[in-house]
């Protein structure tokens, strides 16, 4: 068969899939012609295979050539692999020229040299590499042209046309052909950007997918171990990873990892070895220094790594908490690569990571709430048992009974198992109340008495007045009973406390191995202790009772005097207004009666009484107000603070005209309470700020609430000269001023104040240092006022 563009007799004659056709032969489009076709149908290509299809066929017809083809650099090894060829197969030789990257070869010295190669015949191509038979096993062609393809300085790969017959490459044919090369490398590069950008859609699809079905699964984990779990079962198979690891920090301690995957032997047998410290696995040591992740594609390419760890290609992420601490890792292993960690990936990794971060504060928040609340309902069936008992405690007198009731309350709360109550007897442990099932031969060993040694862990809660417990009992310390022991497995001694001393030893015995829990814990040391105090209650029943019965005498007798010296402080202060009228009144008369004989040290006599009284009439008010106020009943209501505020602001508005103040008034809750006794005590407190910020420009007066639960505390602030935090205990008594004649009052507005909010059921409170300012609030209880 004639290669493709040889003219025959009225007949067109093609190789591979053209056909032969009769009749005249078409002219044959100019080299420029058929460079535009080529650019035409390049611009619509969206695949490499498209590309090469439309460059070979155009080439070879042009220029007259029997095979070509196609090298590309491959990525990963940068060699030359074959991608497109076209011709006959015993004229594809070029495609012998695939492999690695080589001069000795005309395809990989062109590529190397970004340059066209043109050979017109055997003899050039030969005499220019020797080596190009021998290598290729194979004669080399009779012609042959290497025309690079380079993109933006990068090697992408050579297009090499074979002729059969010695061929003269006119400039115009190497002009095409240079252009034909670099339109396939453009067209390659588009597509290649396409391809990339599609990928780059996918990936981002396939993460924002991935990690909403994190997200979601997440959701549902309600302890911690369950997030690393959940997270990796998504993680692993989407990063097609070897193996993954959530690994938690305790302290500068490693816990447990949670474990995905194939792990390799050397690196579970690491990462599970008891007690190890961050310090013993460099990688994450660093990892944990910088806050910064960590991708290596050879985990041996970093420094000080884990000699026996296999080379491995490894990313390390750091797991954090919202508020930045340091929660532990995130580490996924691959088979070693040269290609390194996509941005992608990396990516998702990091951004898994912030959301477990997240899950784990939240399932560790919930952990937490789950175990205060089994703590919580422990603690309360132990009381909830304990009250039955002191209900009953009235009517049995006997400690043992006690004693005996507390082993089946804390029995009915825990797995099979028994109890014992023992106490010294000076040179032996007494046997004094047993609960559940025994066998006959230790019971009657543990009722003959225990020597001294004989049981440890009865002795040592006794000496150390703390409980042990004992998941796994060891019996070989046992002197008595040892074999009768080994029904026994797990072990907890708590000491009975009466008056302070070590009545009794109470030890519960489980037929298992067991995990003493933190809420179990909590349920035997309340037990134990609430037993104690019930022993000692049972001795001081009637001390307690003579006490109750004097205390509500005493509170009687404070009670009458409270009432009969607030009756005392109304009378006296109302008695008084007339001696003080009558003094203020006769020096006003005495400086008419003395008119112009008035001199000076007389007036300055007469002003100090005039003051003095004034003062006394001052102190007057104050003692009334605060008698009305402490006599007078709450009239409860629903309060708004904030318009309360308004009002006080409005009253206090025309007095500060004078002056620069900065209010800040946080938004106030609406409180029950007397409405009248509020404002009366936020306006003492708003005044008391006003007066000691006298000197400051601007003054600072700032009014906010905080929510505790079951109270409001609201908190009137300024930046006033503020006071000595040693005598603020004294601040709300009668009288108490410690600034002297500085600062105006009489030292019974902050004492009317503490009053009320005591009626309300609230308490006071002042914070301050001198010369920084000061904060003087209450709480009021969010039910209101007790019921008196």
């Amino acid at each position: 068969m004639q290669p493709a563009g040889v003219q025959g007799e009225g007949k067109t004659v093609s190789c591979g899939m053209h056909e032969q056709r009769d009749g005249p032969i078409p002219a044959r489009p100019t080299l420029i012609e058929r460079l535009q076709q080529v650019t035409e149908a390049l611009a619509t290509t969206d695949t490499p295979q498209a590309v090469f299809d439309i460059v070979l066929t155009p080439a070879l017809e042009a220029v007259g050539a029997v095979a070509g083809v196609i090298l590309m650099v491959s990525e990963e090894d940068q060699a030359l692999q074959l991608a497109a060829a076209k011709g006959h197969e015993p004229d594809l030789k070029a495609s012998r020229q695939a492999g690695q990257l080589d001069h000795e070869l005309p395809a990989g010295d062109a590529l190397q040299r970004q340059e066209a190669l043109f050979f017109e015949d055997h003899e050039a191509l030969t005499r220019s590499y020797p080596a190009l038979e021998p290598r290729t096993g194979t004669r080399a062609p009779s012609a042959s042209a290497v025309l690079p393809m380079v993109l933006d300085d990068r090697p992408l790969g050579v297009v090499v046309l074979d002729f059969k017959e010695p061929h003269d490459f006119q400039p115009d044919e190497q002009r095409f052909l240079r252009a034909m090369a670099a339109q396939c490398s453009v067209a390659l590069g588009r597509v290649a950007l396409a391809q990339d950008l599609e990928r780059r859609v996918e990936d981002a699809l396939r993460d924002s997918e991935l990690l909403a079905a994190l997200g979601d699964a997440l959701q549902q984990a309600r302890r911690p171990e369950e997030v690393a779990t959940l997270a990796l079962l998504r993680l692993g198979p989407a990063l097609q990873a070897l193996s993954m690891l959530v690994v938690r920090l305790d302290g500068e301690q490693i816990r447990l990892p949670t474990l995905w995957g194939d792990m390799p032997q050397e690196i579970f047998e690491h990462m599970t070895r008891p007690g190890l410290a961050l310090r013993d696995t460099p990688l994450l040591y660093r990892v944990a220094e910088s806050k910064k992740a960590v991708y290596l594609e050879d985990y041996h390419l970093a420094a000080g790594t884990v000699a026996s760890f296999p080379a491995l290609a490894v990313g390390v992420e750091p797991i954090c908490l919202p508020d930045g601490k340091l929660e532990g890792f995130l580490v996924i292993w691959r088979p070693a690569m040269r290609r390194g960690w996509r941005t992608s990936e990396q990516r998702v990794l990091q951004r898994a990571a912030n959301t477990l971060g997240l899950a784990l504060e939240r399932a560790g928040q919930a952990e937490t709430l789950e175990e205060k609340n089994a703590e919580l309902q422990a603690r309360t069936q132990a009381l909830e048992g304990f009250a039955l008992l002191s209900r009953d405690f009235s009517l049995e007198h006997d400690p043992v009974t006690l004693v005996g009731r507390a082993q089946e309350l804390i029995l009915s709360l825990l797995p099979e198992g028994v109890s014992t109550y023992y106490e010294w007897q000076g040179t032996y442990w007494a046997l004094v109340s047993h609960r559940g099932t025994f066998k006959a031969a230790l019971l009657q060993v543990l009722q003959q008495g225990v020597p001294q040694g004989g049981i440890p862990n009865i002795e040592r809660p006794f000496n150390t007045r703390l409980p042990y417990y004992q998941e796994r009992l060891d019996t070989r310390p046992l002197t008595v009973a040892q074999e009768e022991f080994a029904v026994v497995k797990a072990t907890a001694a708590l000491p009975v406390f009466v008056a302070d001393q070590v009545q009794g030893v109470m030890v519960f015995g489980l037929h298992q191995a067991h995990t003493w829990a933190a809420p179990e814990r909590a349920v035997l040391e309340t037990v134990a202790r609430s037993l104690g105090l019930a022993l000692e209650r049972s001795l001081a029943s009637r001390e307690l009772a003579s006490q109750r019965d004097a205390l509500v005498a005493r509170s009687q007798e404070l009670a009458a005097a409270n009432e009969e010296l607030e009756g005392f402080s109304y009378s006296i202060s109302h008695d008084l207004r007339t001696p003080v009228r009558h003094i203020a009144g006769f020096i006003k008369l005495a400086r008419q009666a003395l008119g112009e004989n008035l001199d000076a040290k007389t007036t300055r006599y007469l002003d100090v009484v005039d003051q003095a009284s004034a003062r006394l009439n001052v102190l007057i008010d104050a003692l009334l107000y605060l008698s009305r106020t402490s006599r007078q009943p709450l009239r409860l209501t629903d309060v708004n603070l904030n318009e309360t505020m308004v009002r006080i602001h409005k009253t206090l508005l025309p007095d500060l005209l004078n002056r620069q103040i900065h209010w800040e008034v946080k938004d106030l809750p609406v409180v029950t309470g007397d409405r009248e006794a509020l404002y009366g005590v936020l306006t003492q407190l708003t005044e008391n700020a006003l007066k000691f910020t006298l000197g400051r420009a601007p003054a600072v007066i700032k009014v906010t609430a905080e929510d505790l639960g079951t109270a409001w505390q609201i908190s009137v602030s300024d930046n006033g000269i503020g006071f000595d935090p040693l005598y603020q205990e004294r601040l709300f008594n009668m009288f108490q001023r410690l600034h002297g004649t500085e600062v105006e009052g009489t030292g019974v507005g902050l004492a009317s104040v503490r009053r009320m909010v005591l009626k309300h059921g609230g308490q006071v409170f002042a914070e301050g240092q001198v010369g920084k300012g000061a904060t003087f609030g209450f709480t009021l209880p969010k039910e209101g006022p007790p019921t008196r």
